[in-house]
């Protein structure tokens, strides 16, 4: 099942006197459910027939055929050009079907692998996908392939950040992967623009225009959005440029410190929110990917929205400190959703059914859930809960979808609910 996030910035205000700053933005992290379109018919029209040739090409010309392995530990791929007893010339790619050639030092080496030419054979999916999106960069980074209108250096942050999360992925939830013989490959498209997102969204996912991104389960396809290309940031950078050519704070030498601070702040928080949104995003593929959540949709939505929440932190488990600083708020405002409530939440349209003031703390508490059954104390009776959902057989679907959610993890945790409740509000005192 298929997830959407909507990122929102919103300036606080626009501070006049000299000695003011302009107040950051506050972002909000939203998701709704999204029902991917029917996937592509077989064979190949002409124009993709044309595009799979190119493709080709383009591969064979720019793909890398061997990898080093550094003393030190780094590794480099690309294609090798020369190697002597002294030294291995290495020709790299840069950029856009660019390169560089350097020569590495024999004895800094290794050893020196060739790379499986079939992990980046162009099929005809990668041939529809690319020319879905004519003018855009395609990109084969196994198990990705990738359309973007952004720079190659934002690619590679994408393909570092997808990796990173894999390989976190496969040894945090070892114990209960199902790892599938062939991995299917997933379809990335990052835009650059907020313009060219929202005209996509429009005809693919029609009414969520104001999103951020999301992952298509049936076409495992994720769909990004960069911030630094949104409406909001480019108009909060115009307001800082305004304010920097005012001639009050242009004279203080202290307000232009102030300015260059929150601009910083600002590209910093927009680089953060895309680095979240795609863990956060790729989690979800991971875990349909790697058979952890059912095929069936059983799992309730705290379980499946907790556990992208709890892989959103640059480790996979790490203290999510946002959220924590959010539920704080939530818990003295006493606007917590009642435990119970939010085990039992089951609706095609995700936490969006509580309620726009409900969402954030759906999220935020859900995190704090996985996040509590994932120590030591709970972890074992927790991942059993996670494969009685995804083990469940087909005839027996119906049974376990009609029991209530909280009672099913109080079974699996031994303990009752309102033992549960209890605990729960201890926990949440001591975050």
């Amino acid at each position: 099942m298929a997830r959407l996030r909507i990122i929102l910035f919103g300036v606080l205000g626009v501070l006049t006197a000299c000695q003011k700053v302009v107040e950051p933005p506050v972002s909000v992290v939203v998701e709704k459910e999204y029902r991917a379109p029917s996937p592509q018919p077989p064979g190949l029209t002409p124009a993709q027939q044309a595009c799979k040739q190119r493709l080709v090409a383009q591969i064979s010309a720019d793909r890398a055929t061997h990898r080093l392995t550094l003393r030190n530990g780094k590794t480099v791929d690309g294609r090798l050009i020369a190697e002597s007893s002294r030294a291995i010339r290495l020709q790299e790619p840069f950029g856009y079907s660019g390169s560089i050639t350097a020569s590495y030092d024999r004895n800094a080496v290794r050893r020196v692998e060739t790379l499986p030419a079939g992990e980046y054979e162009v099929t005809d999916a990668d041939a529809r996908f690319s020319e879905e999106f004519t003018g855009f960069h395609f990109i084969k980074a196994p198990p990705y392939s990738i359309v973007t209108d952004e720079s190659y250096s934002e690619v590679e942050k994408i393909i570092r950040i997808l990796g990173e999360l894999r390989g976190q992925f496969e040894q945090h939830f070892a114990s209960v992967i199902n790892k599938p013989v062939d991995a299917p490959p997933v379809e990335v498209v990052f835009f650059a623009h907020e313009n060219a997102f929202r005209e996509y969204a429009r005809h693919a996912a029609p009414g969520l225009v104001n999103s951020a991104g999301f992952f298509s389960h049936r076409d495992n396809r994720l769909v990004l959005l960069n911030q630094l290309g949104t409406t909001q940031y480019s108009d909060f950078r115009s307001k800082l440029d305004a304010r920097e050519r005012d001639h009050r704070v242009a004279s203080e030498p202290r307000a232009q410190q102030h300015l260059a601070a929150w601009r910083s702040q600002v590209a910093l928080e927009a680089r953060s929110l895309n680095e979240r949104l795609i863990r956060h995003e790729g989690a979800h593929q991971l875990f349909q990917s790697y058979r952890i959540h059912s095929g069936s949709g059983l799992e309730p939505t705290w379980l499946t929205e907790g556990l992208a929440q709890y892989c959103e932190p640059s480790q996979i488990g790490r203290r999510h400190d946002a959220l924590v600083k959010r539920l704080a708020t939530f818990r003295q405002a006493g606007a917590l959703i009642p435990l119970r409530d939010l085990l039992n939440h089951r609706d095609e349209s995700g936490f969006f059914s509580l309620g726009d003031n409900n969402v954030e703390t759906a999220y935020a508490e859900s995190w704090a859930l996985v996040y509590m059954l994932m120590q030591d104390r709970w972890r074992d009776q927790f991942t059993s809960l996670l494969r009685y959902y995804r083990d469940t057989s087909p005839e027996k679907v119906a049974g376990v979808f009609a029991e209530e959610p909280a009672v099913t993890l109080c079974n699996h945790i031994g303990v009752s609910v309102e033992e549960l409740e209890q605990r729960w509000d201890g926990f949440l005192k001591q975050l």
